[in-house]
């Protein structure tokens, strides 16, 4: 039972850390900073020739971030469903990590 504590600890740590990176990314794309996509949001932006190779870097960045995402919530949904019997699809008894999943899952959909 220890073991099983210790392992789910874990994987929620984990889980927390790399949503926290995904987040931070995306706050330092958003930001004013010249090399980050944040000047480009903005309305009174108007492209310039020489911005194509930051803005295609900018475009490659926020592929990865959400790739990176997605691989986060389908590992979470994974996760999820082995939490079910296979029968009944009731959650097993004694686990109780399946609002933590919930709230991950929604804090990244938001």
């Amino acid at each position: 039972m220890r073991k099983m504590f210790i392992a789910e600890t874990d994987r929620q740590y984990s889980v927390v850390q790399d949503v926290r990176k995904c987040e931070a990314s995306y706050e330092y794309m958003v930001s004013d900073n010249p090399a980050c996509a944040g000047r480009f949001l903005c309305e009174e932006y108007h492209p310039k020739p020489h911005d194509n190779s930051n803005i295609a870097r900018c475009e490659t960045e926020t592929n990865k971030l959400k790739k990176k995402v997605e691989t986060i919530k389908d590992v979470i949904a994974a996760h999820d469903d082995s939490l079910f019997n296979e029968r009944t699809g009731k959650l097993q008894t004694g686990l109780i990590c399946h609002k933590f999943n919930l709230d991950i899952l929604h804090f990244i959909s938001t």
